[in-house]
């Protein structure tokens, strides 16, 4: 069997804080594109279970020690169409265990349109010792009419409890490669409108790692 590689991921470590950025082709138009990562980034505002049907496919809790140090159980998602702010109620577990319950995780949505790339940015709002600053961002870039670049960006900098918990090891393990996984499985749903089903050692191996933290 020929295994076809997907995304690539590779991650950093400056300033404290980690870096993570996946970078795939879609074989689609890139109206489609923008098509379906509106979708996921209303779906991760206003209902975030629905992401589990499709984006998160492969990237859930299996009780892998490794993978499934850090876990969030998402409880409640809100949402203002109009201002472009949400939040979510949540669980974050360490290690098995809710570590912080019922945190409100806050978040406000821009885009923007510089030198042909269309830039998608979901900046994170939290006050506490759990996270200081977070943002994800998509990046468009349209190759030609039937092909397109898509990054998938996280950069995440933890609260003082985390800083010591969150190794790098940690990162690589619990975060890197599903990113990676986020961004092949919205692919797959942009290039066919399904994604299909996988565990996390199945999706794991359609991502390749082009650099390791240091």
């Amino acid at each position: 069997m020929v295994l076809i590689l997907l995304s690539s991921v590779w991650s950093s470590y400056s300033n404290k804080t980690f870096h993570t950025l996946s970078e795939c082709e879609f074989n689609v138009p890139e109206e489609r594109v923008m098509e379906v990562v509106d979708k996921f980034v209303y779906e991760f505002q206003a209902d975030v279970q629905e992401l589990f049907t499709w984006a998160y496919i492969g990237t859930g809790n299996e009780g892998n020690s490794e993978r499934d140090a850090l876990a969030i159980n998402y409880k409640e998602s809100h949402y203002d169409p109009v201002t472009r702010e949400s939040y979510n109620i949540l669980d974050v577990i360490v290690n098995g265990k809710p570590m912080f319950k019922d945190r409100r995780i806050g978040g406000h949505y821009n885009d923007t349109v510089i030198n042909g790339t269309y830039h998608s940015r979901l900046d994170i709002d939290y006050s506490g010792s759990m996270l200081d600053k977070a943002n994800a961002q998509f990046h468009i870039t349209p190759l030609d009419s039937a092909r397109v670049r898509v990054q998938l960006e996280i950069n995440m900098r933890f609260g003082w409890f985390f800083n010591i918990f969150v190794t790098n090891r940690v990162w690589t393990n619990n975060v890197e490669w599903r990113v990676g996984v986020v961004l092949d499985n919205i692919k797959e749903y942009a290039e066919t409108g399904t994604v299909t089903k996988k565990n996390q050692s199945q999706a794991i191996k359609k991502v390749r790692s082009k650099r390791k933290l240091e």
